[in-house]
């Protein structure tokens, strides 16, 4: 892949960013047209965003960023088998809840489960108009409605900040009605690339062609023309195409300088939307002490979610991954592995035996503080999806937009690749309509 700078280039469609929407994008588009002249900037130093497999040593793998591929997330799975790249199980199985107080509170987190279940199955054949209206709350404010108790919101939002990334005073109640309705069980968390996520996005790469990809390619200033879009580089190259699909993460938007100015309600819903802030912590341990190969933990206090990720991996090491959002993020990007381990030790259930156990390295990466996305993922506030849809799920003339905050599955791999072989799509069938050479 290319990191050459200052050469002014031609290309068809130009894709803005090599994650899993625009490599997704850019595959569908080769698969499609063998004349399409296409090219990927890429402002990192590698393929794959927010998709980064770590090396833990010993032939084990975790990942920095995006982890599972779910049952339903066909787009993932078809790319997967067309690549032949290899899955694997990643399943957990919560072994309890642990308070804030450190106290064990499995049977009130069962309680809560069911309580939430329920209210869920109910809403599940909800019509737009009843979905309007739950789409007016945050998730908090309609429980209070429904009854839940302050206990029992704690709960709740011990579990549903971990996967949303913000606390559900700040997320639509409508997020985890839509997502409850389109799943069944073990639906979203099932599976993980075989040798690490990161093994898709080189694989997606290859079929581009490497020479098409330029990486340290940090895109500074969008002009629109008549004809197509001239894009410029902060390390001077100037790249022309017809059409442009645009998969940067929204906090990024407002870095690029776009002549003409995107107009006030796309500039306005960039500002608006937040991405979660969350931090990964892998400690890799020379055995695997844990007493499940699937086992995770939810917990009130400072280390959120707590799993086995080196799961279905051979070796008699093995790591536990700390996934953790908001304040409890911010205190573990600060901690030394010795602070870290010495917390994590007091979480774990009584059954776990750490005596005389001491990792051997830690990893981690805390999104917030990553230059090139500044959060995790996307999550919608009350009244904010539709609107954002709405608007960035249609071109800005020659200006198409892709991501996972467009994705039916926002905040997985999913969302990224459907949107973007969606836009792919779209883009082909314009460029056809001109010029049926493609």
């Amino acid at each position: 892949m290319s990191k050459k700078g200052k050469q002014a280039s031609e290309v068809d469609v130009l894709v803005l960013g090599a994650g899993v929407s625009g490599l997704a994008a850019a595959y569908t588009l080769r698969k499609k047209s063998k004349h399409l002249r296409i090219g990927v900037l890429e402002a990192r130093d590698r393929v794959g965003g927010r998709v980064w497999s770590a090396d833990l040593g010993a032939g084990l793998v975790g990942e920095y960023g995006a982890e599972w591929i779910g049952s339903t997330h066909k787009h993932m799975r078809a790319l997967a088998k067309e690549l032949c790249v290899s899955l694997e199980v990643h399943r957990y199985v919560d072994t309890g809840y642990m308070t804030k107080k450190l106290r064990i509170d499995n049977e009130g987190y069962e309680a809560v489960e069911k309580k939430l279940n329920t209210l869920l199955d109910a809403l599940t054949n909800a019509d737009t108009k009843q979905l309007n209206m739950i789409d007016r709350f945050s998730w908090k404010e309609f429980l209070v409605r429904q009854g839940f108790s302050s206990r029992e919101l704690q709960i709740v939002n011990d579990g549903a900040s971990a996967e949303y990334g913000a606390n559900i005073d700040r997320v639509t109640a409508l997020l985890p009605v839509m997502e409850h309705a389109q799943s069944g069980e073990n639906t979203a968390m099932d599976f993980h690339v075989q040798g690490g996520n990161t093994r898709l996005m080189d694989a997606l790469a290859t079929k581009i062609g490497k020479q098409n990809i330029f990486l340290d390619h940090e895109a500074v200033r969008i002009l629109q023309e008549k004809n197509g879009v001239e894009v410029f580089c902060r390390n001077g190259t100037r790249v022309h195409a017809k059409k442009i699909i645009m998969t940067l993460p929204m906090p990024l938007l407002s870095r690029v300088q776009f002549t003409p100015a995107l107009p006030i309600k796309y500039a306005t819903l960039t500002k608006s939307l937040a991405y979660g802030n969350i931090i990964k912590v892998m400690l890799v341990f020379p055995k695997r002490f844990w007493n499940k190969e699937n086992f995770a933990q939810l917990s009130g206090a400072l280390n959120q979610y707590v799993y086995h990720t080196t799961q279905s991996q051979k070796g008699s090491g093995g790591a536990l991954c700390i996934y953790a959002t908001g304040a409890r993020a911010d205190k573990l990007a600060r901690m030394s592995m010795a602070t870290i381990w010495r917390e994590l030790k007091k979480e774990l259930p009584p059954a776990i035996d750490t005596d005389n156990i001491t990792p051997i390295s830690m990893m981690r990466h805390f999104w917030k503080k990553d230059k090139f996305s500044r959060g995790a993922y996307a999550f919608y506030a009350p009244l904010q999806g539709e609107h954002i849809r709405q608007t960035f799920g249609k071109p800005f003339r020659h200006i198409y937009f892709s991501g996972e905050y467009l994705g039916e599955h926002q905040g997985f791999m999913e969302g990224a690749a459907e949107t973007g072989i969606a836009r792919a799509h779209e883009v082909l069938d314009n460029l056809q309509h001109h010029d049926k050479t493609y």
